[in-house]
């Protein structure tokens, strides 16, 4: 779809109209900005964290925006063109509560073998409490709350007991966790 120049051509706009819930107003403001920042047309794994960074100054986002950025980078090109960036972008701000649980699950499932462990699932939450900040500061105190949220997750969520989650049992478990479907419907 994109190509690197200063303006989307109609076509282009046209066919991220098609794929995305995005305005045209909304897509020429994300093209001329991602451009701004990234005038040869991709963003790096470094710009990427850095932009979490200035969104989360008290924390340390980094292994967070990492997690991110692997399911950004659907081509594993290290890198992220305008088409990966608003595609996933779509996903986590406009995107449906069955395209976001389906994200959600691919970010935690980091191996990608369709279930969550719970080593996944304790990588994944450490990042996000380590994003979190000064509260979660004391390394002992977030392996602690990370350890216990993760047994809440499996007892609530892991029906059939095996150790993993399987996409059905997410689904299921999110449905009827009204906080994290807020955070789902909130987007990334």
């Amino acid at each position: 779809m994109g190509k690197s120049s200063s303006k989307l051509s109609a076509k282009q706009l046209h066919e991220y109209m098609q794929n995305t819930n995005f305005s045209d107003g909304e897509l020429n403001m994300w093209y001329k900005l991602f451009m701004h920042q990234c005038p040869k047309g991709s963003l790096s794994a470094d710009q990427f964290v850095n932009i979490y960074k200035v969104m989360h100054p008290d924390g340390r986002p980094e292994p967070f925006a990492m997690e991110v950025f692997r399911l950004f980078d659907q081509k594993n090109k290290g890198s992220l063109s305008f088409d990966d960036f608003i595609l996933a972008h779509n996903i986590t701000a406009r995107g449906t509560n069955e395209q976001k649980l389906e994200w959600a699950f691919k970010l935690y499932d980091k191996d990608g073998d369709r279930r969550i462990s719970r080593a996944e699932l304790k990588v994944v939450i450490a990042s996000i409490y380590l994003m979190m900040g000064k509260q979660y500061a004391d390394d002992a105190h977030r392996a602690q709350t990370v350890e216990s949220k993760v047994d809440a997750i499996f007892n609530a969520m892991d029906l059939d007991r095996d150790g993993f989650l399987s996409p059905e049992e997410f689904t299921e478990g999110v449905a009827h966790d009204t906080k994290m479907l807020s955070v789902l419907q909130e987007g990334v």
